[in-house]
């Protein structure tokens, strides 16, 4: 801006010289005749515009040097702002820095914390479940103790129950037998004492021997009923017969 104004002020000033170096041109005078040539000399007078001129240029150049002074002062005074701007900027990026490498550490120290939360967690979780497994194998190792003893138990009196089944057996078929052989065995001399009371009955009909013969005939026949009952139920235990409804 500065350097425009000089500018226009010596562009603002040309004509104002121009000028005045035309009037003092058509102000000189002119020597006539042969003395003219002879004539003393006057000494060459600095013009106006000479003197004009000379005293723009100082003015310029004062200027000049004006504006540079106050540019080197600017110049000056800009470096130290700089300086300072930069001197401010360090330290800013100092307390940046010395923030983030705080912030940085505080995380590292969470970070630190969280691992050894999360180790103690996980270190209290696998003891946990090593307990659990422990108890767990204690117990399935007592019931299958058990059970193994239950299942020898129970094979053991399985067995035992198939013996006595089959000694039960035995004895059922061997109490089958024997009863049927005892009801036949009984019901051939009962049907030989019934044959021979019946011919005692004929022969024999006076006195009281008719009434003893009789008695053998009801007991013989008593003795047939329960034979015949005692044969039949052995009929029906072994399937052979129907009940009869």
């Amino acid at each position: 801006d500065e350097q425009q104004s000089i500018n226009k002020k010596i562009a603002n000033q040309i004509p104002v010289i121009v000028q005045k170096s035309v009037q003092e041109q058509s102000k000189k005078p002119k020597r006539k005749g042969f003395l003219s040539i002879f004539g003393k000399k006057e000494g060459t007078k600095p013009t106006t515009t000479t003197t004009t001129l000379r005293s723009s240029n100082r003015n310029m150049v004062n200027e000049q040097n004006a504006q540079s002074r106050r540019l080197s002062e600017q110049a000056d005074s800009l470096a130290a702002r700089n300086a300072e701007l930069n001197r401010q900027l360090q330290g800013l990026i100092c307390q940046i820095e010395k923030k983030v490498q705080s912030d940085l550490q505080n995380r590292e120290s969470e970070i630190t914390a969280m691992r050894k939360k999360s180790f103690m967690q996980i270190g209290g979780l696998m003891g946990f479940v090593l307990l659990l497994l422990v108890i767990s194998y204690i117990i399935i190792h007592r019931d299958a103790k058990n059970i193994k003893r239950y299942k020898r138990k129970t094979t053991d009196l399985i067995e035992q129950l198939e013996q006595s089944v089959q000694q039960n057996e035995i004895l059922i078929t061997s109490r089958k037998k024997a009863v049927y052989t005892i009801t036949h065995e009984l019901r051939t001399p009962l049907t030989a004492i019934t044959g021979y009371t019946e011919l005692l009955r004929k022969e024999c009909n006076s006195g009281n021997n008719g009434q003893y013969i009789q008695n053998i005939l009801q007991s013989s026949d008593r003795m047939r009923d329960m034979l015949n009952t005692l044969l039949d139920f052995f009929r029906l235990d072994n399937g052979k017969e129907q009940p009869r409804l």
